[in-house]
């Protein structure tokens, strides 16, 4: 099995901008649903945030860079070979569910916000928090329109209902980290829940060579995936070339936490990444089990090498979210079908998978699927298909389109979606991308004539149900639908449009829409409207996550920082928000759900403040009283704490509490803070958080030279306001760094040179050019350093040792020194010593003593006197002259 490398986030400075052609974030929630009583006839929906305590509910990872994704096109690709530089045209989508969502955009080039609700990062852009200098969404919306060139000058306008941002650029490669680009790796947050998609093709062989994913949020992250196909699947009968989907067969891992170590098969370590950076896995067989220490997003890649072009893209959830029960509302189109693949991934056991479609009619079978196999099941026209083990063994399902009948080539109308368990449905879908043909223009191509609609919105109900669609300002009612009925939108409303971007999707069992149905909703290509060859064909598709009616999320932010460096670091108060958000249009009943948050990972590094907890509600904090009988005062952890209050709809309700970081903290730390929502008779909803936390600065630093003997300036202690040129070190190695010691990679250009204060340095270190760090005084002065760039070789270079302390202890010593002071006190004792000194002084008094001695002298002088006696003895000698 050959095994690629790893892309590293490496960390730039905002220096440029590309000119920014489309801009589309749609974001779309797949956390566990929660379920109520809905009343259809609102209006749009407007969720706005209260006393001013705006975070992110949801977190996305936007998956696969440019860089690893042209690997995968390039080993697709039967031409001579695509050419890097003329790059990856790129798309992200980004529909708006709620009025008054904010979204952050979380740039990779210039580093991660170590707290997004509150960003320093340069290039980090906020949509629709009434600020235009840092994002504006007037401008993305112009830019849509084919406006270059407008410019904000008032405040940022609200993002609302049913809105889609299109973010699209094309990025060249080998990537300059340079320029300021929309590409993967960034990371987007957003105050409620929302959809998001990433389309991408390379600019030599446009949309017939592209692929699209769905982006799941990071509550659908895990830490174990297994592969349900690979270049090893077979099919019955044998020689079938549905399989030749598969021979190519890639993992696309992304970590979203630093130190994050990737294992195949329960083998080494292949690989360590940090926060952003990715891992490709290439040649993965049938059943390959993936695992990694901290969570990850993983994309499953497949296609056949050599075609013209045959390629799907898959988010691929971890094996602790699969289940026993999948839908799927897409089918065979004519003679063009669609299959489903179930894994079955256990290692011992055998499952029975049933498959029902339209009015819950069970098709021949059930299918027995040995452990560790896979099974190909076919699909019927028109209707959506549903797929159940008989004895609860949980598996995993995708989808291949134009794959399903003999003489077939899978080269034309290729797509596919991974299946989401039914537990994962709700009543409510936002399309993240759902234009109808390539660019949104249908014109005539491939046997179809202009305004045919190419791609199209697959939907089923579970039940019978009503439809409610909403896209911008038309509403469209389809009543009367059957169980798993096959429904294609925008055909079967009154939607006129043929670009289905942002359009919301309701069900209820009854016409007046009380009582919600959950639904299975995907978007992709329909085969019958398509030809071969259409340059207006998307030969891709997705599947579309349900919106989640109750999401809870968890955001840190610098309290108080006593210390000013504007850091989290020991001794500054940090406060927590936990935040529930109720987006359906019912009231969820007080003691409904518990909020229990362990604390026990965050209190290593940190201490609760006594009586800082609350229950927020608007502009009103109830206050959570300390715990008198637990383990600990902290009342969240042994049991946690019911809502108090009914949570409205369309608002959210928060839990605060504050802890200080420890005071003995010595390295640089993740302090890590889990918890569980737990929701009565639905289940439960984890939330986490961690941010790197400090130990306190001293007030000076050493610098010293770049080089040793290189400086006209000795090495000497500097004081952390002074500027001194800047270079950092890394224990790990980054790509382009040098390592003149064992183990100790450093560099100067990062990129560009920098003269800055201690603190600037170490943010651009720690935080600009993570995993690095200032280097210590040790390693400059064995020239670790040298020669790392920007001629700071005859520089004083930052590092990271303390200078001397410049102030007294506040207590005395309760022990000696362990030798004497090598040079006198700078002012003489202000009291005598209570014992004579043991020793006689080296040399004379420079004064006479304050009074004559005690007793005399018991030897004479061996001097005699410079200066007669001012006044005459007492009593005469008693030996002559």
């Amino acid at each position: 099995m050959k095994l690629a490398t790893r892309s590293s986030n490496a960390m730039q400075p905002r220096h440029s901008h590309l000119l920014l052609l489309q801009l589309i974030l749609v974001l779309r929630a797949c956390t566990s649903p929660v379920e109520a009583t809905v009343n259809a006839g609102s209006s749009a929906r407007s969720l706005q945030a209260s006393s001013g305590n705006v975070s992110p509910v949801q977190t996305y990872f936007l998956p696969l860079p440019e860089e690893d994704i042209f690997q995968s096109f390039d080993d697709i690709d039967s031409g001579t070979g695509l050419t890097q530089a003329s790059g990856v045209s790129t798309l992200t989508s980004l529909a708006i569910a709620v009025s008054g969502t904010v979204i952050w955009y979380d740039h990779w080039e210039d580093g991660y916000e170590n707290a997004v609700a509150t960003p320093v990062q340069p290039s980090t852009e906020v949509y629709g928090d009434g600020d235009y200098t840092n994002g504006c969404v007037e401008k993305v919306r112009a830019a849509m329109a084919g406006n270059n060139a407008y410019v904000c000058s008032s405040g940022d306008a609200d993002l609302t209902e049913n809105e889609a941002l299109l973010f699209s650029n094309v990025v060249p490669l080998p990537r300059n980290a340079n320029n300021i680009l929309y590409d993967g790796r960034d990371i987007v947050y957003a105050s409620y829940p929302i959809a998001l998609t990433k389309g991408a093709y390379p600019i030599d062989r446009g949309s017939l060579l592209a692929g699209a994913t769905e982006i799941l949020d990071s509550n659908n992250y895990g830490m174990e995936f297994i592969a349900p196909v690979g270049q090893d699947t077979t099919t019955t009968p044998t020689g079938s070339t549905l399989v030749n989907a598969f021979r190519l067969t890639q993992f696309h891992v992304m970590a979203t936490k630093d130190t994050t170590e990737v294992s195949l098969n329960g083998g080494g370590v292949l690989a360590t990444l940090d926060k952003g950076d990715t891992y490709i896995v290439t040649g993965v067989q049938q059943g390959d089990r993936l695992t990694t220490s901290k969570p990850t997003q993983v994309t499953l890649i497949t296609g056949l090498p050599g075609s013209t072009y045959e390629m799907r893209w898959y988010a691929l959830l971890p094996t602790s979210r699969i289940s026993n029960d999948y839908v799927t509302p897409v089918s065979a189109d004519g003679s063009d079908g669609t299959g489903v693949w179930i894994h079955n991934p256990s290692t011992s056991t055998t499952i029975s998978v049933t498959q029902t479609g339209l009015n819950n009619g069970v098709l021949p079978g059930p299918i027995d699927i040995a452990a560790g196999a896979t099974h190909h099941f076919s699909t019927t026209a028109n209707e959506a298909s549903r797929f159940k083990s008989t004895g609860g063994g949980n598996f995993y399902a995708l989808t291949t389109t134009d794959t399903s009948s003999s003489g077939q080539t899978g080269q034309i109308y290729d797509w596919g979606h991974p299946l989401l368990p039914v537990d994962m449905l709700t009543s409510r879908a936002i399309v993240g991308w759902g234009y109808g043909c390539t660019d949104n223009v249908c014109g005539a191509d491939g046997g179809q004539s202009a305004g045919t609609v190419r791609s199209k919105v697959w939907v089923a109900c579970m039940e019978s149900c009503n439809m409610k669609i909403t896209y911008n300002t038309q509403t469209a009612w389809l009543n009367n639908i059957d169980p798993l009925e096959q429904i294609y939108l925008p055909d079967e409303s009154s939607i006129t449009s043929q670009d289905m971007t942002g359009a919301i999707i309701e069900a209820f069992s009854t016409i007046d829409g009380t009582t919600p149905v959950k639904i299975s909703v995907s978007w992709g290509q329909k085969p019958a409207f398509s030809g071969s060859g259409d340059d207006y064909g998307l030969d891709l598709g997705t599947v579309v996550p349900p919106l989640p009616s109750i999401s809870v999320s968890k955001s840190v932010n610098l309290y108080d920082d006593r210390d000013g460096d504007g850091l989290p670091s020991a001794g500054d108060i940090l406060e927590y928000f936990i935040r529930i958000t109720n987006t359906n249009v019912q009231p969820v009943d007080s003691s409904a759900f518990t909020i229990t948050d362990d604390a026990s990972l965050l209190f290593d590094k940190t201490n609760y403040e006594p009586n800082s907890s609350n229950y927020v509600v608007g502009s009103n904090e109830i206050e959570i009283p300390d715990d008198t009988s637990g383990s600990t005062a902290f009342p969240l952890d042994e049991g946690g704490v019911p809502n108090p209050v009914i949570l409205s709809p369309d608002s959210f309700h928060a839990v605060t509490f504050k802890v200080q970081i420890k005071d003995d903290l010595t390295t640089k730390n993740e302090a890590v803070n889990t918890g569980i929502l737990n929701i009565a008779g639905v289940g439960e909803l984890a939330f986490d958080n961690s941010i790197n936390v400090y130990p306190r600065e001293c007030p000076t630093h050493h610098v010293a030279c770049g080089r040793v003997g290189q400086c006209t300036q000795p090495d000497r202690v500097a004081s952390n306001d002074e500027v001194h040129e800047i270079r950092c070190c890394s224990d790990t190695a980054i790509a382009g760094w040098p390592s003149r010691c064992t183990g100790i990679w450093t560099e100067s250009d990062l990129p560009g040179c920098y003269v800055d204060t201690y603190l600037e340095a170490k943010k651009i270190c720690e935080i600009n050019n993570a995993p690095s760090r200032l280097c210590t005084l040790n390693e400059v002065t064995r020239d670790c350093a040298r020669g790392s760039g920007c001629g700071h070789d005859s520089d004083l270079i930052w590092t990271s040792t303390c200078g001397p302390t410049e102030s007294p202890t506040s207590t005395p010593s309760t022990l000696p020194s362990e030798s004497p002071s090598t040079k006198p006190s700078a002012v003489p004792s202000r009291d005598p010593s209570m014992r004579p000194s043991s020793e006689p002084s080296s040399s004379p008094s420079q004064k006479p003593s304050l009074g004559p001695s005690s007793a005399p002298s018991t030897d004479p002088s061996a001097q005699p006197s410079v200066a007669p006696s001012a006044q005459p003895s007492d009593m005469p000698s008693t030996d002559p002259s």
